[in-house]
Order: C-alpha cells, then structure tokens, then sequence
C-alpha cells in the first residue's frame, strides 16, 4: 500500500473534479463519485496498484444531472514518482450510477 493523496481526478460531464469520496455542485442538486474502497487521502489497496493487480476500484456515481447523455472519467496520479502519471481515460461512458471493480465501463 502507498500514499497517494488526491489520487483520481475524474472530469465528469465537463467539471473536473478530485475524487475518493466528492461531491460536486450541479445544476439541480449534487453529484458525488465515490469508492469505498480507501479513504480519501489514504493508502490506496495495492490490489488496485502496479504491485498489485493494478485493476480499477468499484466506482460509484450519485446524483448525475438529469439530461446528462454520457460521462467521462480521467484518472489522474499527480504524485507518481516520474510526475503525473494518467492512468484511465474513459469517455461515452452511458448514465450509469457504479463501475464495476476490474471493468471498463460502456464495454
């Protein structure tokens, strides 16, 4: 397990966003984008690291706008050791409300 403070950062429909557990103002109410599987600010399993099986987290979304046609989501790690370092960019996903652990979401 490693430190990795503001680990995901997720650009959904047009705002970006710091992600483990976040809410964003919306038009009509709050979205949220969410993992139960660390803490924000904490050590991310390394099941979901490159010393691990390096797979994604279940991801869960809360609160899309209504309207909204499809999502996308970046995955950014500012704190890697060689800079920021994407790890996922994943766009045309359809109005869902979780990503499955180990899944491409809109497959």
């Amino acid at each position: 397990m490693r430190r990795i403070p503001g680990m995901l950062l997720a650009v959904i429909v047009g705002v970006l966003v710091t992600v483990t557990a976040i809410e964003v103002k919306a038009e009509g109410g709050r979205m949220k984008l969410m993992s139960s599987e660390f803490e924000h600010n904490g050590l991310i399993p390394e099941k979901f690291t490159c010393q691990g099986q390096d797979i994604n987290p279940t991801l869960i979304i809360e609160g899309v706008p209504e309207g909204t046609q499809t999502l996308a989501l970046i995955v950014d790690d500012p704190d890697a050791p060689m800079g920021t370092w994407v790890h996922w960019v994943v766009f045309d996903i359809p109005v869902i409300s979780k990503i499955d652990e180990n899944s491409i979401p809109g497959l």
